[in-house]
């Protein structure tokens, strides 16, 4: 029961760190394109990619130590 309940727990993990990874891609890219391109500044880019960034590392080790750091084979 408790070994379901905390494979559930780390697929969402690593879900949330995907999701985080993606977001924050795209919250530069968005930056760039706004800055480069469109040439208006978009000042909470910067801001929010730093917190994508800490909540993706959070969750990236959390999952790591859940997995002994080693990758499955």
């Amino acid at each position: 029961m408790l070994d379901r309940l905390d494979n559930i727990f780390v697929k969402i993990e690593r879900t949330i760190c995907v999701i985080t990874f993606l977001a924050m891609v795209a919250v530069v890219l968005w930056s760039v394109l706004c800055r480069r391109v469109l040439m208006i500044p978009f000042l909470a880019g910067e801001e929010l990619t730093r917190y994508l960034a800490i909540y993706s590392i959070f969750f990236g080790t959390s999952v790591a130590v859940k997995e002994k750091g080693t990758r499955r084979r």
